[in-house]
């Protein structure tokens, strides 16, 4: 039995822009907003129903709970259960956070949030929380990656991806890329770097590879790489394994490092010298049995 949970909630988007009286939008009315409002409040009212059924099936198995939205300056360490109500976005901003807990990712609105990190829906939580109090379920790592600038640590529990680039969008990204001591000078519009949790995500889109979520690697993909005449690019993208060790050195004045999206940022300069490699800190994963 668990002591205390936490539950991680995100606001919808509703809730900011629709119901906010400091938004733009707020008591705005016209035929092409109406339409937006309605697909908004249909998402709002799933995702707070699921929220309410996350909490009543906590009441019903007497666990006691406290709940948090997202983006708060939030403690975890007087809690033993983590369970996320939302999408991947929600169950990011928790796995770097979590020490030992357990981590449930619910999936608040599986018509309409991206949930592919997430261990369940609403449907299903009842019966995931029933077989995790029955121990009924394994522990498999999800390998995360470590991120350092000019040999200091920043970052160590990337679930997801990192984008290495020009901190405009519209200028030239320019750096050095070493892959296990063999370097290439690229010019490009920047550098995905992902873990197989994040390999159905941008760096898919750009053309990457989908790999299995267990899978100890990770992957590189650089994005529009300049056609200079006569210029050969050996380091266009792939696979690398668990040893591995992905440096930049950048050659922009203005650069910047995203991990996990837009909610972690930080900025490089002309000589910064980034490395990416398999973080020593993996994420423990929930899978039921049977």
């Amino acid at each position: 039995m668990f002591n205390k949970a936490l539950i991680l909630y995100k606001l919808s988007n509703y809730e900011i822009y629709f119901l906010n009286k400091n938004s733009s939008l707020f008591g705005k009315k016209n035929k092409d907003i109406d339409n937006i409002t309605k697909r908004f409040a249909e998402a709002h009212t799933a995702h707070y129903k699921t929220l309410a059924f996350v909490e009543d099936v906590l009441s019903e198995h007497k666990i006691k709970y406290e709940k948090y939205p997202r983006g708060e300056n939030t403690g975890y360490s007087e809690y033993d259960l983590v369970i996320t109500v939302g999408g991947d976005g929600t169950f990011l901003e928790a796995s770097r956070k979590i020490n030992n807990q357990l981590l449930i990712g619910v999936n608040s609105d599986t018509k309409r949030s991206v949930g592919k990190l997430c261990t369940c829906s609403s449907k299903s939580f009842k019966s995931t929380l029933d077989n995790i109090l029955k121990n009924n379920f394994t522990i498999k790592k999800l390998h995360r990656l470590q991120i350092e600038k000019n040999n200091n640590v920043i970052f160590s529990n990337c679930l997801n991806e990192i984008l290495i680039c020009h901190s405009n969008p519209a200028a030239m990204s320019r750096y050095y890329l070493d892959i296990n001591g063999v370097e290439e000078e690229q010019f490009s519009s920047g550098i995905w770097i992902a873990t197989p949790c994040g390999s159905t995500g941008a760096i898919n889109s750009a053309g990457g590879k989908k790999v299995n979520k267990y899978d100890k690697s990770f992957q590189f993909l650089a994005r529009e790489l300049y056609d200079c005449k006569g210029k050969k690019y050996y380091f266009k993208s792939g696979i690398a394994n668990a040893s591995s060790v992905i440096s930049i050195r950048s050659l922009m004045r203005k650069g910047k490092i995203f991990i996990d999206g837009n909610h972690f940022s930080c900025p490089i300069t002309y000589g910064d010298v980034i490395k990416v490699y398999i973080s020593p800190k993996p994420l423990d994963s929930i899978e039921i049995n049977g």
